[in-house]
């Protein structure tokens, strides 16, 4: 299968006219006085919006049951949001659309979405749309990627409350005691081959916790993962992926491999840390597939499918 191509509709062509935008209370630091702005801003182009704020516990109940007398539905939080929009719009048509008001913001940082509701307003009223390549792990969408190990510990360990308030920094702490603890080694199987990891990213995106380039092997908007595998053993080898990481050159690392791959299977999880899209989530096994859907989503104009990486 080739990169997603650009959708050919007329949603694509004129402007929007009615948007139902859900804001998650407790994404990044609540930026409610953004969402607001663009929200007058639509208002402003003679457009309908629709402010719906999700619960504290970010659950979509009071929902309009009808989504399709809409032209979009509007995500306004983080990745975490953004999935739990995606996973309502299943097997939906529907265009949608995000407000970056989380933490990491990885998918906006993928699709170069803008930050400022001028941009955003624009972007919502005439963006093209086009499809992204949606995996799904135990049967639920995923956006972005699965990480087991060390940073589904980290994401344990983050204290909800502290990133409301400070945001980054907040991850601070459970990077240092995830860094302290020995790493783990678990079972994982790709595409029907077994290996072990002490850690484990399958990514369905370039970039890694926002500004971080994971590799360019793949993107959203092109099929299959990236699985990036570490083998390391001990605290100094996991402190130099994290470097290796932090300055774009994890691939290079020697306890790291990266292949392609489209179906992985991590089985007796239940004593692992495993994180979707910055969420913690448990489970006693994981199943990932690649490229299952293609969700339609707005974006800025330019934003074109890009074909992944080559690996040699």
């Amino acid at each position: 299968m080739n990169g997603a191509e650009p959708r050919r509709e007329s949603n694509a062509a004129r402007r929007r006219q009615r948007f139902l935008i859900v804001h998650n209370p407790v994404a990044g630091r609540n930026r409610i006085g953004l969402v607001h702005e663009v929200v007058r801003r639509l208002e402003q182009a003679g457009v309908t919006a629709h402010l719906h704020l999700l619960a504290e516990d970010a659950s979509d109940s009071g929902l309009p049951a009808t989504l399709d007398t809409y032209d979009a539905l509007v995500a306004s939080g983080g990745d975490g949001t953004a999935r739990s929009m995606v996973s309502l719009l299943s097997g939906s048509s529907l265009p949608f659309g995000l407000i970056p008001a989380g933490t990491g913001n990885v998918l906006a940082e993928e699709l170069q979405l803008p930050r400022e509701a001028d941009g955003i307003a624009e972007m919502l009223l005439h963006g093209p749309v086009i499809d992204l390549s949606t995996a799904s792990v135990n049967g639920a969408p995923c956006l972005l990627m699965l990480g087991a190990g060390f940073d589904g510990e980290i994401i344990a360990r983050l204290p909800i409350e502290l990133k409301r308030r400070i945001g980054k920094p907040a991850f601070g702490w459970p990077i240092m005691r995830a860094l302290a603890r020995k790493p783990q080694s678990f079972d994982v199987t790709i595409d029907g081959k077994q290996c072990a990891a002490s850690w484990l990213v399958v990514a369905n995106a370039a970039r890694y916790g926002g500004r971080f380039l994971l590799s360019p092997r793949t993107t959203v908007l092109s099929p299959g993962f990236n699985v990036v595998i570490s083998r390391a053993t001990n605290r100094r080898q996991r402190l130099l992926e994290v470097v290796r990481l932090a300055t774009g050159r994890l691939e290079g690392a020697a306890t790291i491999e990266m292949m392609p791959a489209h179906i992985i299977h991590i089985p007796n999880a239940e004593n692992l840390a495993v994180q979707v899209d910055g969420e913690q989530v448990a489970s006693p096994s994981f199943d990932a597939v690649a490229d299952v859907a293609r969700t339609p989503m707005i974006v800025p104009t330019g934003i074109a499918p890009r074909e992944p990486a080559s690996s040699g």
